[in-house]
């Protein structure tokens, strides 16, 4: 039997009988599309050929019952190699199943550089689950660090395959799983943790998210098992959010960690689980203990903690564990003023200098405990503060002026993001913050929600002062929905962006603040000066706009010299007239169905008119005559 060589990659021989293979793909996805065959044939050898055909759904196996709901229709690339460019030898250990989407005419391995070529031209985003699957099995992701089936619904059957292509060192190279949200279950979880502990994917594995895949406590107990037997031993980042674990489970998990199963994590996500004050307090210890002493982001929203585990937690940051910490989200809790104290005296004894990013949204820390906070942080010890974010705690009018005193302080000056959605400002909270941004503007500040504060007219006339003095030029974001700031408001607002005060601006909302007619207006005046052609997102929902400000508003938004950047427009629940405004696009397109490219255009905004439906909406170029039909 003679032994050919691929003339393209030196060295490299090719195992096989036949001079051809069989890859199957679907072909609504492009996964191998007609630009990347020329490099394709480069890369097998002179003479290659690509000749595509339809397949059948094949519904018989048990298998194939499982991937139908994530294949529906396929197509077979056969890619026929030349006969004088391949080689041949005995392929009878070939590892292959008969339900593999990838068929040979005989079994047939590519070596792993040429596997390297034929990946990259492979959108492995758009690729079927057991298309991947079956990819791995014969070892065409020899190569491949990174696995990102998020949201792609694996269940416990495709978790148990995927945990066996693992096992059998489908990846040895494998640095970052991504299972996010793919309903892996218990089941899933305890396939999972076995293939974790074998050679095949802990000696390399640096990146485990399985957040939103309802694994409960059994799931999560098999997985610190895991962790306990050394599958840990290199993880930086541990994603379990949202798993409907109990406090058992998670103590499991905390008491793993706390054994140094994980010595070089950095970041922790173990929220929407029941941990409760008890695992809070063993985690605490745990880094009091150092056991976590690179742990750079901490994640525990909606835990079931309270003041107890928060002060645990308080006096762990204390005494020097979690010193590096950048991000601390504790959202969703019950920290009451009390606990929220017991943090304030941590940050104000610069326990953690590095913190960049602290969430404490919902935690019903009222105005007492946001004075505690924000007088920690103006201590100026914790200079690289970059969010801040106190939504939904009620803090009212003293809780506005302690954050508008940490803002006329400037110790915090690299604060990027302010989150006091609501919280009950109303229009004197409103004047304190606008003041204080007034006095010290923040140069550095790119979001501020004020959402749900019921500021009114009066409020919104302040904080449009405050914008038009240049207070916040470098705003990309700004939320003012349901404010009731009605067409007053909005008027003083529109009049301050149109000068250019923010001239970085990309999404603004002003949902649910009852426009009206002339609200509307105002915004249609604004867009037409021509003061915010960066704006990329508008929320103009829920305001009672009727078809006639509409008639005038959609002609302004589908400019391409207004607003050249737009991208999406929600105008839904405003009781228009969806074909009456479907019409008016269709006639300021001139008639035409497609853009000037027969095609949706790259800056085409979407604009929102229904809660279920949305209407592409094309711009009109004056470069592309309209159609003759």
């Amino acid at each position: 039997m003679t032994t050919r060589r691929f003339s393209t990659l030196q060295g490299v021989d090719a195992v096989e009988r036949n001079a051809s293979f069989v890859l199957t793909t679907p072909s609504a996805a492009g996964l191998l599309t007609t630009q990347n065959a020329p490099l394709i044939s480069e890369a097998l050898g002179a003479g290659a050929s690509m000749d595509t055909a339809a397949l059948r759904n094949r519904r018989g196996s048990k298998a194939a019952r499982w991937s139908s709901t994530t294949q529906t229709t396929a197509s077979r690339t056969a890619l026929t190699l030349p006969s004088t460019t391949c080689a041949a030898s005995d392929t009878s250990s070939l590892p292959y199943s008969s339900s593999s989407c990838l068929e040979a005419s005989p079994r047939f391995l590519l070596p792993s550089e040429l596997w390297k070529h034929v990946m990259s031209f492979l959108n492995l985003d758009a690729m079927p689950v057991r298309s991947l699957l079956d990819l791995m099995g014969i070892n065409a992701c020899a190569q491949m660090r990174s696995l990102d089936f998020s949201q792609r619904r694996l269940g416990a059957c495709g978790t148990r395959m995927l945990a066996e292509r693992l096992r059998g060192g489908a990846c040895p190279e494998l640095d970052s799983l991504n299972l996010t949200a793919c309903g892996i279950g218990p089941g899933g979880a305890e396939a999972l943790s076995i293939a974790m502990q074998t050679h095949g994917l802990a000696p390399s594995l640096r990146v485990l998210r399985l957040a939103g895949n309802g694994m409960g406590s059994r799931g999560v107990t098999v997985l610190a098992k895991a962790l306990k037997g050394g599958a840990g031993a290199n993880l930086r980042v541990l994603d379990m959010d949202g798993n409907k674990a109990n406090a058992v489970g998670m103590l499991l998990m905390i008491e793993a960690l706390s054994q140094a199963a994980c010595p070089v994590l950095e970041e922790l996500s173990v929220g929407h689980n029941t941990l409760t004050d008890k695992g809070l307090v063993y985690l605490a210890k745990t880094l009091v203990d150092s056991k976590l002493p690179q742990l750079r982001r901490l994640a525990i929203p909606e835990s079931a903690v309270s003041t107890e585990g928060i002060r645990a937690l308080a006096r762990a940051l204390s005494l020097g564990g979690g010193g590096g910490l950048e991000t601390l989200d504790l959202s969703d809790n019950h920290l009451y003023p009390q606990g929220a104290e017991a943090l304030a005296i941590a940050l104000a004894q610069g326990a953690v200098p590095a913190l960049r990013r602290l969430i404490l949204s919902r935690n019903r820390i009222y105005g007492d405990g946001t004075a505690a906070l924000t007088e920690a942080l103006g201590q100026g010890r914790c200079p690289a503060l970059t969010w801040l974010d106190l939504r939904g705690n009620k803090i009212g009018s003293k809780g506005a002026a302690s954050v508008g005193s940490l803002l006329s302080r400037g110790t915090c000056p690299r604060l990027a993001g302010l989150d006091v959605g609501g919280n009950y400002l109303y229009a004197e909270g409103t004047a304190l913050l606008a003041s204080a941004l007034i006095q010290r503007p923040q140069p550095a500040m790119k979001s501020l929600d004020v959402e749900d504060n019921a500021m009114t007219a009066e409020g919104a006339f302040l904080l449009s002062e405050a914008i038009r003095r240049g207070a916040v030029r470098g705003l990309e974001r700004l939320n003012l929905g349901r404010n009731g700031i009605h067409a007053e408001g909005v008027g003083f607002l529109m009049a301050a962006l149109a000068e250019g005060s923010c001239p970085r601006l990309r999404s603004l909302s002003l949902r649910s603040n009852e426009l009206g007619p002339f609200g509307f207006a105002h915004v249609a005046a604004c867009f037409q000066q021509g003061g915010m052609k960066g704006l990329e997102f508008l929320d103009l929902a829920v305001n009672g706009m009727s078809d006639e400000p509409a008639t005038l508003l959609l002609p302004i938004l589908l400019s391409p010299v207004l607003l050249p950047a737009l991208r999406d427009v929600d105008m839904t629940f405003n009781g228009l007239d969806p074909t009456r405004a479907r019409c008016q696009v269709l006639a300021l397109r001139g008639g035409r169905e497609g853009g000037s490219h027969g095609g949706r255009e790259p800056n085409m905004p979407m604009v929102r008119l229904e809660r279920k439906s949305s209407v592409p909406i094309i711009r009109r170029t004056q470069s592309a005559p309209a159609s003759s039909g």
